[in-house]
């Protein structure tokens, strides 16, 4: 029969994981054989024995931002039949950390309440919305880890948007922060129109005397 080894990702496009070592042992052989998955996430074996066969997938060759799900094993024992293909598929997620948004006057460093803020994860391009509400920082837990785009959506009276945002990367386990410093806007009030005022003190006579 034939072994099917699948690694990929637990999301909609089962986006598959390349260059995973995965070990392969039948019950009745001596023999373990270490295959590493290509570009489409698969290795395999054909015209094996009829037996057991336990895969085992090796975590510390997996990409550093992934883990196994909560519902994969890493070791997979099935039966492999004549004529047949047997498939172990191993799936994994993003590891997780927190980001936190902090939002300040970019002069006094002053915190401002209620700005909305987007985090664009660079890998995955998927985007998250916060607001930082009346306390101006605001973190948002379990996020997947890797570098992201902040960008402001919307600032308070007053402000206005930064030319350009610090990324920054979230780290498992951790909470890291991204700091956002807005500045203020610039005032478009028209420059009034300015006048002399002369002041005389003089004596009430055909003269007008003055009087210093």
């Amino acid at each position: 029969g034939a072994i099917e080894i699948i690694v990929r990702e637990n999301n909609n496009a089962k986006t598959p994981v390349e260059n995973v070592t995965v070990s392969v042992k039948g019950d009745n052989s001596t023999e373990t054989q270490n295959l590493k998955t290509d570009a489409d996430g698969k290795t395999g074996l054909s015209d094996q024995p009829v037996d057991k066969y336990t895969v085992i997938l090796d975590t510390t060759t997996l990409p550093s931002k992934y883990k196994l799900t909560g519902d994969t094993d890493a070791s997979q024992k099935k039966d492999v039949n004549a004529n047949g293909t047997t498939t172990y598929i191993f799936e994994v997620e993003y590891k997780t950390g927190n980001l936190e948004v902090v939002v300040k006057d970019a002069t006094t460093g002053e915190i401002i309440p209620n700005a909305d803020v987007t985090l664009v994860h660079k890998d995955t391009n998927t985007e998250t919305q916060v607001n930082t509400g009346s306390t101006g920082t605001v973190t948002k837990e379990n996020v997947p880890v890797g570098e992201y785009e902040v960008k402001v959506d919307t600032v308070p009276t007053g402000y206005e948007k930064p030319q350009t945002i610090p990324g920054v990367t979230a780290e498992e386990g951790k909470t890291i922060t991204a700091e956002v410093k807005l500045p203020k806007k610039e005032s478009t009030n028209p420059e009034p129109e300015k006048g002399a005022i002369e002041i005389i003190v003089r004596e009430n006579n055909n003269a007008k005397t003055p009087v210093e």
